[in-house]
């Protein structure tokens, strides 16, 4: 192989430099090397490079470590690492067969590396430890990908599984420690609590949910999760068994007689089997049939697991140990101010059965006790990871306040129990990217009131806080599909209410653009019905349950399920929080008795969000991206098409739209909507309508670690 590049640039590549040839400004070098099955090279001209030798039983191997200056000072003994993987790797299984073995530092995120014959590359992590780790890793790949080349494909675990089993044995007799050091960091308060190992939990975790998958299973058929967590490191856990099985010494002969024996020809899981039983004089049916079975290596009894509490999380140990943690917790809105507590949790991996949280707060404003929490069960039906739960939900805040003749400020307070019945089927196969969820609530809500009566003796008022109680069942179905191209989902949601019932189906589809961003497209339709008859009283005791073009506010979260600072605010900024919700329209018409687009029968719409390229967006001079999108929406609604209407069938609004912390906060600043609207802010807001038609929205629903790493599928 020849390869010519700009002789400023320094060359790495698979096998033995041979000659090197000048031209004007370039450079050729010839490389050679025999029995491999794949080449690979690289390229730098910041490259800086330590060499050695290593003297194995019948040649000498020439060390190569190619790394770029800012990681000098941990690639410092980068040699010596790799003499350690090299000799352990010939001492346990074979002597190394080439000449040459060199590592290459890789440029971006840290991400582990990528082996090919006689070089690999590596990238370079936090500590000395990782990277003595991620060499070891990857030079090992050499005995498996390359010399005895099995089909990793097909059996990813022969190369993948055998060699992790190698790393632990090489980090164990190195370190004294688990090998996989990335939990292990500066912080003497995180080392208290993560794991040795993330990926052993992780396997637990997953085999626990019952989504795990056998280890001989073909990388195609793999989920992201499982390739990990199988092929890698249950595997390694399988061949451990297998050693014990046999004793060290003897499985150390037939490893060894494993590799003389089927060096470059490519061994099958039955070549390895019989190989090993005709090495061990073992038969090893048991061991092997393993390979095939889901769930836990060896079945035992489940200890009973000690309650231990701690601060935070913790996650050691938690084979032994049910935690009960205790951490500091902050809320804020309007009415109650900084609300100071603590939470109390017990979420740990592998997931317990029960789970919950609670989190008393003190609001600093109200000068009440406020809070919420949850606890739930959760069933694991069949064997391929569906999951039911039952479960609690509460919280108790402060909604709104009334400052009576004497100053004093009244708290009106809102409290909600939410029992729910949750099923989340199996996925159609472990590589599914779908999820599919149908879920029963019961919302019961005690809202405190604000009445006024006349004081017939003196004429004045008199005034009361009556307590409100009211119910909402809902019936949910949801599908999504998180695949990173064209994402979608959709829910169907049926609410029931004294007096009403409320269907309506939200479906979203993301259109991903090829150099990055994307158009988000939701469609909305619903309808509501009354259950007995329509009369003015039964229309305003169902206000807040009906349909609106604009994104509904505070007073109409009928089930208190979105954080709103100043939930019933009608002046000043918080007055300009909305929701997605019903058409999700941008622009408010608050100061309206009877809001433009609320009805009482039927409404649908349609939402554009689209990420605005960087060539035309202004904001992309700024050091930091922000990423600002154009919105459009257009709807209608059963009472546009009456015939007295004059307002138009199709109502819009469109502007641009500034969307925050991963979509969790948006800002709206609508510049077109339709006529209706225009006369309205003209004739409503007076002076400064552009500020004061801006809306923002608040979606702590969509902090999630599933949102943020989908393919992490806990």
């Amino acid at each position: 192989m020849s390869i010519t590049t700009p002789d400023s640039f320094l060359v790495a590549a698979t096998g033995n430099l041979k000659n090197t040839s000048k031209q004007p400004n370039s450079i050729t070098r010839y490389y050679e090397q025999n029995k491999v099955h794949d080449f690979a090279w690289f390229a730098s001209p910041d490259f800086l490079i330590k060499e050695d030798t290593l003297q194995l039983a019948s040649h000498t191997v020439k060390l190569n470590a190619f790394y770029y200056p800012k990681n000098e000072k941990i690639w410092a003994h980068s040699i010596a690492m790799m003499k350690d993987a090299v000799r352990t790797k010939s001492k346990w299984l074979g002597e190394y067969p080439y000449d040459a073995v060199t590592v290459v530092d890789k440029k971006g995120m840290n991400d582990g590396g990528m082996e090919y014959p006689t070089i690999t590359l590596v990238s370079t992590p936090g500590t000395e430890k990782e990277l003595d780790f991620v060499i070891n890793h990857e030079i090992g790949h050499n005995w498996f990908y390359g010399i005895l080349a099995s089909n990793e494909r097909l059996h990813p675990w022969m190369d993948e599984g055998i060699n992790t089993y190698y790393d632990k044995r090489y980090m164990a007799e190195k370190y004294g420690s688990a090998p996989m050091a990335y939990s292990e960091t500066s912080s003497a308060f995180l080392n208290k609590r993560l794991p040795g190992d993330f990926m052993e939990l992780g396997m637990h975790t997953i085999i626990d949910l019952k989504k795990d998958q056998p280890i001989e299973t073909p990388a195609s058929k793999f989920s992201v999760m499982n390739y990990g967590l199988m092929a890698y490191t249950k595997a390694g856990n399988w061949l451990k068994t297998i050693e014990q099985k046999l004793g060290k010494d003897v499985f150390d002969k037939s490893m060894q007689a494993y590799y003389e024996n089927w060096k470059f020809k490519h061994p099958s899981p039955a070549d390895f089997k019989n190989s090993l039983e005709q090495s061990s004089g073992r038969n090893l049916d048991a061991s092997f049939a393993l390979l095939q079975q889901k769930g836990e290596l060896e079945l035992q009894a489940r200890q009973k697991k000690k309650i231990k509490f701690s601060s935070f999380f913790n996650l050691k140990e938690t084979d032994k140990y049910n935690y009960i943690n205790i951490l500091p917790a902050v809320g804020y809105n309007y009415y109650d101010g900084l609300m100071l507590g603590a939470m109390l949790h017990n979420y740990s991996f592998p997931f317990p059965k029960f789970k919950f949280f609670i989190a008393p707060l003190f609001g600093t404003g109200s000068k009440v006790l406020d809070g919420i929490g949850r606890a739930g069960y959760t069933f694991l039906p069949g064997t391929k990871g569906a999951k039911f739960e039952i479960a609690l939900a509460g919280e108790k805040f402060t909604g709104d306040n009334f400052i009576d003749s004497t100053d004093k400020k009244n708290n009106q307070s809102f409290s909600k129990l939410v029992p729910t019945l949750r099923y989340e089927f199996a996925k159609i196969n472990p590589r599914s990217s779908i999820s599919r969820v149908i879920q029963w609530k019961t919302f019961l809500i005690n809202e405190t009131g604000l009445r006024f009566d006349r004081d017939t003796l003196t004429g004045g008022d008199i005034i009361s806080y009556p307590t409100h109680r009211r119910y909402v069942n809902e019936l949910k179905l949801m599908i999504e599909n998180y695949r990173v191209l064209y994402p979608y989902q959709a829910a169907l949601t049926l609410n029931q209410g004294k007096g009403f019932v409320r269907m309506d189906f939200t479906g979203n589809y993301f259109f991903n653009y090829a150099r990055g961003g994307g158009l988000q497209v939701r469609l909305f339709a619903g309808k509501f019905l009354y259950t007995g008859n329509k009369t003015f009283l039964t229309q305003y005791e169902t206000s807040p349950y009906h349909l609106t073009l604009s994104g509904p506010k505070g007073d109409e979260d009928y089930t208190y399920s979105n954080y709103f600072i100043g939930r019933n605010e009608f002046e000043k900024l918080y007055s300009q929080q909305i929701m997605n919700r019903d058409g999700a329209f941008k622009v408010r018409t608050d100061l309206l008795s009877n809001k433009i687009g609320k009805t009482d029968n039927w409404l649908t719409a349609i939402n554009f969000s689209t990420s605005i390229p960087n060539k035309i967006n202004p904001l992309s001079i700024l050091p930091i991206k922000i990423p600002l999108k154009i919105f459009a929406d257009a709807g209608t609604y059963a009472e546009a098409w009456d015939k007295n209407n004059k307002d138009g069938k199709l109502l819009y609004d469109a502007g641009l739209q500034l969307s925050l912390c991963n979509d969790v906060l948006n800002i709206y600043a609508p510049l077109l909507y339709s006529k209706v609207y225009d006369d309205y802010f003209k004739s409503t807001l007076g002076k400064k309508r552009f500020v004061k038609n801006i809306s923002f929205s608040i979606d702590i629903q969509k902090i999630s670690i599933h949102r943020l790493f989908p393919q992490i599928d806990f």
